[in-house]
């Protein structure tokens, strides 16, 4: 084979080589970028539209479904029973609930392989609904933990999004009041600092 024949070869290796790098670092630019918190805003539920239907059960065995949604504002927490900061986000919405009439909190866990549920899910004063592995994403399309959707009786989503903090639930609170006034008949700020049992919390 003559000089030109190889270096053509090798001038195609490059060029191929540079190809696959330049993939790679705009594979690593796409992960950070759907690895920030606002890329969630687009997981879960189309917001203003019924919910997908649920299919879940009670760590006791009574099933559960989305027509079961019967408070005037519900707050699904996605997570799962490996997950350390769910059980704390459902004592964060549980005690807003002193706050917002009618609001309740669902904690929407996988199925674990063990039956066995946490200790500190079990000490729940909220619903626990056990749903199938993988459906959390299937289903609502929802990758992180804790995320909460907040849904009306009707089972129409009305704000969704990553909580962690009381100015989380806040803001999710006040998107819901923007969107559907009727929650909320009376005036009142979500800023407010929500007491229960004798503490005052931030929110």
């Amino acid at each position: 084979m003559s000089a030109f024949g190889v270096s053509y070869i090798v001038l195609w290796i490059v060029v191929l080589f540079e190809t696959l790098v330049l993939l790679l670092v705009f594979r690593e630019i796409g992960l950070m970028y759907m690895a920030r918190r606002e890329s969630f805003v687009r997981d879960g539920p189309t917001l203003g539209a019924l919910i997908p239907e649920v299919e879940a059960f009670t760590p006791k065995g009574d099933p559960r479904g989305r027509e079961d949604l019967r408070a005037p504002l519900t707050a699904l927490v996605f997570g799962a029973f490996g997950c350390q900061l769910c059980a704390p986000v459902v004592h964060k919405i549980e005690r807003w609930e002193a706050w917002v009439p009618g609001l309740t909190a669902v904690l929407v866990a996988e199925r674990a392989e063990l039956r066995v549920i946490p200790r500190d899910m079990a000490r729940l004063s909220s619903e626990v609904w056990v749903v199938g592995k993988g459906e959390v994403k299937k289903r609502f399309g929802v990758r992180a933990s804790p995320y909460v959707v907040l849904v009306d009786d009707r089972g129409i989503a009305l704000a969704k999004g990553i909580v962690n903090h009381h100015s989380d639930i806040n803001r999710l609170l006040s998107e819901v009041r923007d969107r559907s006034p009727r929650l909320f008949p009376v005036e009142r700020s979500t800023d407010t600092p929500v007491t229960t049992g004798g503490q005052v919390v931030h929110a």
